[in-house]
């Protein structure tokens, strides 16, 4: 009976020994399922952080694109205004010279008008100094 209380002590210690591994092994699973988790969770978070990047560096370059567009459409745009520009101050140039012209027609039209008439006087005293004669 002695025998079998020591083997009975002996089997309770084990069992306690036994016991007291067991909850160290469930806690340290418990860590590493929780570490995986974590793991897990930070796995997915870069992921997730890697897809902003991504999204990120997709609409920078779609941003440069379109401001290398608008630059390129502003010069255009200011190239044609002063194009316009030159257009309108040689349009102006041969507006004035036109005006110069007409005004020189004019004038040259009022002296010929005014030749004509001298001539006319001088034919008419020509003809009258013939037929004095």
């Amino acid at each position: 009976a002695e025998l079998h209380r020591g083997r009975a002590e002996d089997a309770v210690a084990l069992a306690g020994r036994l016991h007291k591994e067991l909850v160290d092994a469930c806690a340290k699973a418990a860590q590493a399922e929780a570490a995986h988790a974590a793991g897990n969770d930070l796995r997915d978070e870069a992921e997730l952080q890697r897809a902003r990047a991504e999204e990120a560096a997709a609409l920078a370059e779609r941003l440069q694109k379109e401001l290398v567009d608008a630059f390129a459409k502003a010069a255009e745009a200011e190239a044609v205004r002063a194009a316009g520009d030159e257009l309108r101050g040689e349009a102006a140039l041969q507006r004035a010279r036109a005006e110069e012209a007409a005004a020189l027609a004019e004038r040259l039209q009022k002296e010929l008008s005014e030749a004509s008439a001298k001539a006319a006087e001088a034919e008419a005293a020509r003809a009258a100094g013939e037929s004095l004669r």
